[in-house]
This record gives C-alpha cells, sequence and structure tokens, in this order.
C-alpha cells in the first residue's frame, strides 16, 4: 500500500513537471510581429529615423524620407509627452501582409500605431493616430 502511494505520488510530481514544461516553452506565435513593431516605435520615440529605414522595404523607402517621417511624428506627438509604454498590440495576418495595430501610452495620451509589415518582416507602411 505505501509503495503505491509513493509511486503515485512520484507519478503526479512528473505529471505536473512535465506539464510546466510543456507550457513553459509554447511560443506566442505573434511575439516577432510584435518585436518588430516595438523596434519602430521605439526608434520613432528616440529619433533613429534612419534605423527604421534599413528594416523598410523598397516601396516605403521610395515613398518617404526619414526627414519626412520625423516631421510626421512630431505633429502626430506634438503636446502629448513622453513615451511610456505599449499597451497593447491588435495583429492580422493575410498571405502577402502583416497589420499590427499598437497602442502606446504617452505621458498626456495614447496614440495608435498601425504598422504594416511584409512576410519577411520588412515595413511596409506607417499610419499614426
Amino acid at each position: 500500500m505505501k509503495k503505491r502511494r509513493f509511486f503515485g505520488c512520484i507519478l503526479v510530481g512528473l505529471c505536473f513537471l512535465l506539464g510546466a514544461c510543456q507550457a513553459s516553452s509554447v511560443k506566442d506565435p505573434d511575439a516577432d510581429i510584435k518585436q518588430a513593431a516595438a523596434a519602430v516605435i521605439e526608434n520613432l520615440n528616440t529619433g533613429e529615423y534612419e534605423a527604421i529605414f534599413e528594416n523598410a522595404n523598397d516601396m516605403l523607402q521610395e515613398d518617404l524620407s526619414p526627414t519626412e517621417l520625423e516631421a510626421l511624428f512630431r505633429e502626430a506627438t506634438n503636446g502629448i509627452g513622453d513615451f511610456e509604454e505599449i499597451t497593447d498590440h491588435i495583429i492580422d495576418q493575410s498571405d502577402d501582409e502583416i497589420t499590427d495595430i499598437a497602442v502606446v501610452r504617452y505621458e498626456n495620451g495614447e496614440l495608435r500605431f498601425t504598422l504594416g509589415f511584409d512576410q519577411e518582416l520588412k515595413l511596409c507602411y506607417i499610419y499614426i493616430k
């Protein structure tokens, strides 16, 4: 009887450990997209406009310059204060495009960044509202 109880406790413990290992190894399928969006938002907030274009597709680089992006970003963030955090990501994926609407909190309000990426996570477009 004691042996059964002992082996039963060991079996329950092993099941618990295996379940915990499996749960911790599950990766957020949108993690790479969130990371790419966070990098764009961080670069905008730190004034690293050139860095954004290093990971942008050719069409965005032709349509918008770092100087123009800076002017648009300054206009959108005028009076909103310092960056605090990204509070949410709303991600939509299709065969050829990924869209991340990132909700970003600032000192005096929040903005929504709509960031479009291709399947290689190159930035295709950016809207700030």
